[in-house]
This record gives structure tokens, sequence and C-alpha cells, in this order.
């Protein structure tokens, strides 16, 4: 029996791999921690308790209990218990999104501790095909209707092919119980009123539309790995890794230009205003899942890791920051700058740029222009302008590094002068600083 569910896990497990198994209690859990125990693998087998259902709930931890004692007794076990009503008020999330956050953190830690290859979880092929009429309705388009992966990460469903009704026969043939969440039958529920309202009905128009849809979404899954690959290709053309950026001048493929940007983040409609809007003058800025972008220049360029904040310091000898680089006092760096002798006995400090700050570029013999304006002017992305390490003495920015020194810290020869050197970091506001300064001729 599970025949197509034994050669897949025979095809992706090593047979001394250690698999960490998530077990509701329910009929595919069941199955499916059942089926890893007599194959031969090494189980830790982990039960959580949402307490969404009050007795119900202690109801199916005492039933795991008790299974995992009779069926599986050399499993390691892990009950755990977690507040999910408190993670949706803290997340302003749905309670199902909770549970699901909670869920996948859990079985990772476990996973990690344990020192498990895999957490293998019971989703079968009605799940599958519930899964794709979900994500129709809420318009995910190629890459919903594919559907769950058999490996996904560490996470591996080895029962994607197997239907619900194969599952009921194993536990039935082996003798196996199982309990049932009475909220499965609340068609207020998306998932559920999909399960009991909306496959019937497409049921009566095709009896065999279950298979149907199931085959539909390996056509789908073939699809997607190729747009994959190919937004792949596209990225390692087109992606500036270093710096985390995009030069959107280049993009003569659109459509793959915004399957990146949903890979990266992006919402459809952002995507959208993205590709219509480059040609812009003005900056573009995105917030993206927890990082943000922009646009600047004709470039696109993504900030997952937003720069730290530093105080001011003074300028001693050495001077580190891990993303944007060193600023070494009296040496030569890849990127120099030389000003007055003087200014090494007159108590350099360094700081981050302010938006007030004025600075007299070297060359310009009178007044004085804006900080911002002139890293502007230098390419330098709106985002990273307040983090550029600028050189003040005597409350007066005299150079801003790495790109100059100012008119009024200028040297009239070498022995008059004193060396700043600087060190991009390799992270990508230290590539972007490095970058911008390859071109760049001032007082050096």
């Amino acid at each position: 029996m599970l025949a197509k569910a034994r050669a897949i896990i025979r095809e992706v497990l090593n047979e001394k791999d250690k698999v960490l198994v998530g077990l509701s209690g329910g009929a595919d859990s069941i199955a499916l921690s059942h089926l890893l125990y007599y194959m031969g693998y090494k189980l830790v087998v982990v039960h959580i308790n949402f307490h969404l259902r009050g007795k119900e709930s202690d109801r199916d931890a005492q039933f795991v209990a008790d299974y995992l004692a009779k069926k599986l007794p050399e499993a390691e076990c892990h009950f755990a218990d977690v507040d999910t009503y408190g993670r949706a008020r803290e997340a302003g999330i749905s309670i199902e999104m909770a549970a699901r956050e909670l869920r996948y953190e859990l079985f990772e830690e476990l996973r990690n501790a344990h020192q498990c290859a895999w957490i293998a979880v019971g989703h079968h092929a009605n799940d599958q095909i519930e899964t794709a009429l979900l994500n129709l309705s809420r318009g995910t388009g190629g890459k919903g209707m594919a559907g769950m992966q058999v490996v996904s990460g560490q996470l591996f469903r080895p029962f994607l092919t197997t239907w619900r009704s194969e599952l009921e026969a194993y536990l039935s043939a082996h003798q196996l119980d199982y309990v049932t969440d009475s909220t499965n039958y609340d068609t207020t529920i998306k998932r559920n009123y999909i399960r009991h309202q909306l496959l019937p009905s497409f049921e009566q128009l095709n009896p065999s539309f279950p298979n149907s849809l199931l085959e539909s979404m390996t056509h789908f899954r073939e699809e997607q790995e190729y747009i994959e690959q190919t937004t792949k290709q596209f990225a390692s053309r087109q992606f500036d890794t270093e710096e985390q950026s995009l030069d959107i001048r280049n993009v003569e493929e659109p459509y793959l230009f915004k399957r990146w940007l949903l890979d990266h983040g992006f919402t459809p409609s952002q995507a959208e205003d993205l590709i219509n809007s480059w040609d812009n003058p003005k900056t573009i800025a995105f917030c993206i899942g927890s990082g943000y972008a922009e646009v600047y220049r004709d470039k696109l360029y993504l900030i997952t890791e937003p720069v730290e904040e530093y105080p001011t310091e003074q300028l001693s000898d050495r001077w580190n920051h891990p993303q944007i680089g060193a600023i070494q006092w009296n040496r030569l760096g890849s990127v120099a700058l030389r000003l007055h002798r003087d200014f090494a006995e007159r108590g350099v400090v360094v700081r981050m740029g302010r938006k007030e700050d004025r600075f007299t570029p070297f060359g310009m013999k009178s007044g004085s222009k804006s900080l911002f304006r002139y890293l502007g002017e230098k390419g330098l992305p709106e985002y990273y302008k307040p983090f550029c390490p600028v050189l003040e003495c005597d409350g007066e920015v005299i150079a801003v590094v790495p790109f100059e020194v100012s008119q009024h810290a200028r040297y009239q020869s070498l022995s008059d002068s004193i060396g700043i050197g600087f060190e991009p970091s390799g992270a990508a506001f230290g590539a972007i600083l490095r970058n911008l300064t390859s071109n760049v001729r001032g007082n050096r």
C-alpha cells in the first residue's frame, strides 16, 4: 500500500536520515509517522497543542501520547504548548496564520536541536487541489496553481500524490485510529468551504475533476520550474550581487524582471508601478516585506539589511563599520584622500552625515552646498545618504568619505598633507561607495 509515497520516501531520504514528523493525531499525520517508522527511519515526533479547541485540543494530545507509546515506542517525542491567540494579537494576523508561523518556527527549532535532516508533514493530494483552488481565488497566478512542492528546503511532503482515501485504507489495514478536528466541518473557513461545497460542485461537472486538476498542477509546476530557471539566468546577467542593485536601463525582458521583483518581496501592484514608472527622474521607494527598495538614477537598490547607526568618534587611528568600511588616519587604502597636515593635531572626528550639514567641495571658491545634495550628485541613493561618514573638525565638515575633502582642508604640496585611507567593506553599502568613487577625482 501507498506505493507512490514509499517510492518518493526512498528517493528523497537516506537510510540513516533522522526525520522530524509533525503529528496532530489526524489521519494524514498518523499514516505518515507510522509509515516512516516501519520503513526504518529514526523519528522525532512533535505534537503541538495550539489551545484553539478547548478540551478537544487536550484530547488530541492525550491520543497522540497513547498512540506513540503503543505504536512508535522507540520514536523520540516532543509535546509543545503555544499561545496562538497571543501571537495573532501581537502580530496582527489571523489565527490560522499565527498557528502556521508557530508550527514551522517550532519545527525548525527542534529540527536543529535534534539534528534532523528533514521535517516531514502529511499534506496529501486532497490538500494539494484545495490549495490550488484557494490560490486561484486569491489571484496568485501560475506559481500558486503549481501548489506545494514535495521538497521545499528541509520540508518534505511525501503524500502529495496520495489521496486521503488511500491514507484511510492504509490506516484501516493496520488497525490505526485517528482523531478528527471538529472545525474541519466549519464552512466559514475558506479551505473547508472549498472541500465541502466547491469541490463537490466541480465533481458534478466532471467526476474526475480532482485527478484532472492534480495532473494540470503537474504541468503548471513544470512551467514554473522553467520560468524560475530563466529568471535566475536573468538575475545572473543583470543583478549586481555586491551592490544588491540592478540597472533598469538594461532590462529587455519585462516579464522576467517582474518575476524577479515578485521573488524579492514586491507585491504585484508594486512591480507594475515600478515597470510603468522606471523612467521617472525622481527617486521611487518601496517597502518590500521586511526590507526596502529604492530606484535612484536608473538603478534599483535592494536594502534588505538596513545600515546600523554609529556614534561620533575621535579619529585617532582606525575607524571600522561592518557595512561601510574602515577609515585609517595617516594611511593609504584602496581609496585615499589627502588633506592639510594641520588637521592631524586638531581633533578630527568621524560621524554620520546630517541633513543640515553643508560642505564646500574642493575647487569651490566660495559658499557651500547641502551635504545630501552633494551626495546625490555623486550618485548615492537616498536611503544611504545619512550613513555616509564625514570628517568634522571644529564644527566644520572637512571631508566626505570616500568622495572628497573640503576646499578649506586643501593642501598645497604633498609635504603639507596627510593621508586618509578608506577600505570599503564587503557589504552592499561598501560596494556602492567603492563603485561610486572609482571615477571620482578630488584633492587626493
